[in-house]
Formats: C-alpha cells, structure tokens, sequence
C-alpha cells in the first residue's frame, strides 16, 4: 500500500522525479502556494469563526474534520477508499493539532500552524522528487 501517487491529479506529482532540479519550486510550492492560502482559511477563516460560535473543542474539531474531509476527497479518485479514509482521519487529526496550535499556544496567531503545514508538505513533496 504505497502513499506515494504517481497521477497528475495530485499537486506533488508535478515535482515527480525531478531530483535537486525542484527544490526552490517544491518549497514555494510547500509554504506559499498550499499552506499559506490553507491556513488562512482553515484555521484563519473557518476555525476562528467555528471556535467563536461553538467553543473551542467543538470549533477546532470541525475546522479539523472539514480539513481533513477536503484532503480526503482530493484523494479519492487516485487513493480509493480505504487510503482516502486514512488520508482523511490523519489531515484531520493534523488539522485538530494544529487549530490547538494557534489557539492555545501561540495567541491566535498563525504562523507555527503555517510552518507546520509547510514542512509537511515539504516533506510531502520530496518524497517524490528522487522516484
């Protein structure tokens, strides 16, 4: 059961075998491209106003379900079910995490969730570029 996808569906598979050629790419890619724009939505955007309405525990466990849902269905096509399911509980989890993040640990701000997220993505990415 391989995580890694080779299919144009996914947004990693255009650093595909690259090599050293791809990353400056893959970390504009990984910090400014996805996990900016995903930050600032869900935890920026929808956390914030989810916590607000709902309290925290049930606000960040939405944006986190709602996180996880979208990667999941992202991934779908390409994964199948059971590897969606996965990708989903996991993205999820991370998303939950990392709500707590910049709420409770860093004041409202986004900025360690943000460079999370990108190191994951990061990694995400160079996962693919040797193949």
């Amino acid at each position: 059961m391989p995580l890694v996808y080779d299919n144009a569906s996914l947004t990693t598979s255009q650093f595909y075998g690259k090599g050293t050629s791809a990353l400056i790419p893959v970390l504009i890619y990984a910090f400014f491209q996805t996990s900016f724009n995903e930050e600032l939505f869900f935890r920026g955007f929808l956390g914030k106003r989810l916590i607000k309405r709902f309290g925290f525990a049930f606000g960040n466990t939405m944006q986190g379900v709602i996180f996880g849902s979208v990667h999941g269905m992202m991934l779908y096509s390409s994964a199948g079910l059971l590897k969606a399911v996965i990708i989903t509980l996991l993205t999820g989890a991370i998303g939950v995490c990392m709500g707590y993040v910049c709420e409770k640990q860093a004041e409202g701000s986004l900025v360690p969730s943000w460079l999370m997220h990108g190191t994951f993505n990061t990694l995400s990415s160079f996962s693919v570029l040797f193949l």
